[in-house]
Formats: structure tokens, sequence, C-alpha cells
């Protein structure tokens, strides 16, 4: 669950263009990524991913998406393996850092209700750093080769303007949105 800062934020774009309280919240999703993990010792790793996904930025006060924001996510991990059940699986715990390029757009709901008052609406997002958690366990289909099933605590937020244009007038709000949320991701890794 996200909250925005001001709750202006996501809001002034309607129609009305009047002020309502309340929280953005950015809805969970899917994505997919790409992670080479470089194993050290019997009980070390270190991990690089690209993961890319797309969420729903909702308000509480409405029944529809604001905006629609893309993440795109450069990490570090560095990981602990131990405790193997057998030489196949590979439990693990972690902790890293990464960087997401964000963008956004208005969803077309929110472009209808402008366009009906001749104003043009837009949500910017900055791009933003992460901090995260992560456990799982490797599953070694050969000694390169794993199938893997993790979980991530990510915590991160990122500033937020969103603006409302007219021909006589332009209303902004800033915030930050919390990008915080919990990643559960099953794949294929690759060990070099």
């Amino acid at each position: 669950v996200a909250t925005v800062g001001t709750s202006e934020v996501g809001i002034s774009p309607l129609a009305s263009g009047s002020s309502v309280s309340g929280s953005a919240l950015l809805d969970p999703s899917t994505g997919f990524g790409l992670t080479i993990t470089r194993g050290w010792g019997s009980r070390g790793a270190i991990e690089l991913s690209l993961d890319r996904s797309m969420h729903d930025v909702t308000h509480s006060s409405f029944d529809y998406p604001l905006a629609e924001v893309t993440m795109t996510t450069l990490a570090v991990s560095l990981e602990y393996r131990g405790g193997a059940t057998s030489k196949r699986f590979s439990p693990f715990i972690g902790i890293g850092a990464g960087y997401s390029l964000n963008s956004s757009d208005i969803t077309s709901e929110v472009k209808s209700g402008c366009k009906l008052v001749n104003a043009t609406c837009t949500f910017d997002i900055d791009n933003s750093k992460t901090l995260h958690l992560n456990a799982g366990t490797d599953f070694f289909v050969t000694d390169n080769w794993a199938l893997s099933i993790e979980g991530r605590i990510i915590t991160g937020s990122a500033s937020t303007v969103v603006s409302r244009k007219t021909t006589t007038s332009t209303q902004s709000a800033e915030g930050d949105i919390n990008l915080s949320r919990i990643d559960m991701m099953a794949g294929i890794k690759y060990y070099f």
C-alpha cells in the first residue's frame, strides 16, 4: 500500500479540479526480470537482477486508477546460502539495493474527465532508490542452472507531481508516493 504525502496528489486532475482528502495506493502487479548470480565459496553469492513491473496508482476515494506506473529496477544483492537439505536445494537470505527508472501516464478515465473541461492532466514520477531483504530457495537442475522461488521485501519512495492545466489556470500538487511492497518471484537462475 502506498500513501501519497499530500492529499491533493492524484486528485487535482479530476474534472472539477477540487481537492479531496485520502491516500493514493500502488496496486500489486505482475512483472518479469533477468537474474544472474555468482557464487563464491560454499555459502556466499552476489546477485544482479533487472526487473520490470507495471502498477496502477489508485485513490482511496475513487473506483478507478489515476495513473499507470512502470518500474524498471536494477538491483544487486549479497546472499548467504546455508542449510542445504540436499545437493540440489539451496535456501538463501540476502540484502541489497536497487535503482528504479520510473515512468507514468494518466489513465484513460482521468484523461476523459479532463478532456470534458478542456484540461490537460499529467502524473509525473521521479526515479527511485530501493533497499530490499530477500529469502528463497534454488533447486539446481545442473551445476549452473537452477529453478528459483524468492520473496523480497522492498522499501522505497518517489516524488510525484500531478498537474491540471486549462487555458486560464494551472493546478499542481507534489508529494512522495511510498513504493514499498512485497514481491514474490519464480524463475530460472544461471550461476557462473
